[in-house]
């Protein structure tokens, strides 16, 4: 019995199907940059439990989960905030295996908010903060 040579019909479709595969993947990527910037400047990033940096600084995620951004700084409450997932939309064009590709490498999602504008809020003074600044204003005189 010869072999079945493949169709033209079927190369096509195989083609195809590698081409579209993980489209969203090819489209954007895996990892999203988030823009971080804070008032004050150079406070510290820290990502899903993990220093990152300063900021400002543009810092990338992966698409693939929500992570946990956290923004640090002396005399400062902490600014937390969450940076989730959600559907990009051009994950449909690459079919099932596409899709398949798309959601395994997090391709198939955009991370909202795309940036992070932080106003950090500074700690009241305690007494002993307030002695010791009184201390040096004397010292200094």
């Amino acid at each position: 019995m010869p072999k079945k040579r493949p169709t033209s019909q079927s190369l096509i479709a195989l083609t195809s199907i590698v081409a579209l595969s993980g489209c969203a993947t090819m489209i954007h990527g895996t990892h999203q940059d988030i823009s971080v910037k804070s008032n004050p400047a150079d406070s510290t990033i820290v990502l899903d439990g993990k220093t990152v940096g300063t900021t400002p600084m543009k810092v990338s995620m992966s698409r693939k989960h929500p992570h946990t951004l956290m923004i640090k700084h002396p005399g400062y409450y902490i600014y937390k905030t969450e940076i989730k997932k959600s559907s990009s939309g051009a994950e449909d064009l690459g079919g099932l295996v596409g899709m398949g590709v798309d959601h395994m490498t997090g391709g198939a999602y955009n991370l909202v908010p795309s940036k992070v504008d932080a106003t950090l809020l500074r700690k009241p003074l305690t007494g002993a903060t307030v002695q010791n600044l009184g201390s040096q204003n004397k010292s200094g005189s």
